[in-house]
Formats: C-alpha cells, structure tokens, sequence
C-alpha cells in the first residue's frame, strides 16, 4: 500500500490512504472535467470575427474586462492582446457571473464578454452562422457586445493532452465508463469526445451542476450494486 501511495504521488496523483487503493479497483466510471485535465489548459486566441469593429478593438474591449479575471479563457484573451501590443482600456463596476462571463463599463458603455448564454438573457442579435461553424470545429466560442448586440467573436481553442488518448483507450480495455463534463456549449463537446473517444459527455453545466452530475453518476454506480448512498 505504501509503495502505490507513493509511486502514485511521483505520477502526481494525491491518494488519501491505503483505503482508497482498494477502493480503486472497484471503479466503473470515471467523469472527467475538461479544461486543464483532458487538455492542457493553456488556451490561445485561434480568430476574431469582428462585427462593425476592428479585431483589435474587439480584443481590447474583451481583455480590458478578461484583465479582472482569472479564468483560463480570459487569460488567453489578455495575453492575445499582449502580443498585439494593445493597450487596456480602464473599467468601472466589473462583475464576474458565474459559470456565464464577466460585464463592467467601458468609456460609459457596459460591455460583456462571455459564453452564448450570457447574452441569450437580453436577446441581443448573435452571429449565429459564424459562431456554429467554430463551434463544430471545437473551438469555444466567447461573445463580445452589450445588451442589444454582440459585436464580435472571439475564438480560443485548447490543445488535448498527449496523455489523454491513451488513458481513455486504457479505461476503456478495462470496461471503465468515461465521461466529460464541461462547461462549453453542446457542438464544441461533441466535436472534442468525439475526437478523443470518451463515452459520454454532459455540455453547458454551470459549477453547481458539475457537483450533481457527480453526485447523479454516484448514486447510479451505487444502486448499480444495490448499496445505499448517503
């Protein structure tokens, strides 16, 4: 036991205590979040489809709100603007909503940048067509505008981690379920799981609901061999 815990430690791999060794082998499934597990987590600026505006406005507007953030995508939009040599704009009022983007103001105009859901609740005009085909080519896709229109699109795309073909091909020899849960809208999913082969995949999930879908795969493992969770 001490020798796997600490040959698991070295592969960086955190195990609690013998306990959990045994309990290892009787996993059926395993549910992986996407962003800097199945993929490195070092996203980059792939395109801008501007709308009325320069591409580089469109970036300055996003990483002048993004520079607030601390979220993967918003880091990779600052440092798009950073090798664009763009300087920030300085922003008033910046709030973060959860699981959907960031807004604040901008020479007296509130902006938002964030996900299609975000600018669903005011339904601003969205570029529908150039949006879906990023999408379909597993890019995610970040809206910028404010509540009437978008007036850009940023794409940012993730490279998928070397170790992950072989880990989901291995799962799989084993008969171990796999699963994806993520953030990103529904077209970008499929396109990734397609890509690496994972089972399942659940899109569009906020952080609370990353929580029940873990908890839902639980209680089905559980029932599955007719114990009880509590």
């Amino acid at each position: 036991m001490v020798s796997g815990i600490t040959s698991a430690a070295k592969n960086g791999v955190l195990i609690k205590g013998s306990t959990y060794v045994e309990e290892v082998n009787k996993i059926r499934v395993f549910a992986f979040d996407k962003t800097g597990t199945l993929t490195e987590g070092k996203l980059e600026v792939t395109g801008v489809i501007s709308l009325g505006h320069s591409e580089d406005e469109i970036i300055r507007i996003a990483a002048s709100l993004e520079a607030l953030s601390e979220h993967p995508i918003a880091k990779a939009i600052v440092e798009e603007a950073r090798k664009r040599r763009i300087t920030l704009k300085p922003v008033r009022g910046f709030r973060a909503i959860a699981g959907k983007g960031v807004t604040g103001e901008i020479n007296s105009e509130v902006y938002y940048v964030g996900s299609r859901r975000l600018f669903e609740e005011f339904s601003a005009d969205s570029p529908e067509r150039q949006a879906l085909n990023l999408e379909m080519e597993g890019k995610t896709v970040v809206f910028v505008g404010n509540e009437r229109e978008v007036i850009g699109l940023i794409a940012v795309m993730d490279k998928i981690r070397d170790t992950t073909f072989p880990t989901i091909s291995e799962l799989k020899k084993r008969g171990i379920k796999t699963v994806m849960i993520t953030g990103d809208n529904e077209r970008t999913a499929k396109a990734i799981a397609n890509r690496i082969g994972i089972d399942e995949y659940q899109a569009e999930l906020l952080p609370e609901d990353k929580v029940n879908v873990i908890k839902k795969l639980t209680e089905e493992w559980a029932c599955s061999y007719g114990w009880r969770w509590s």
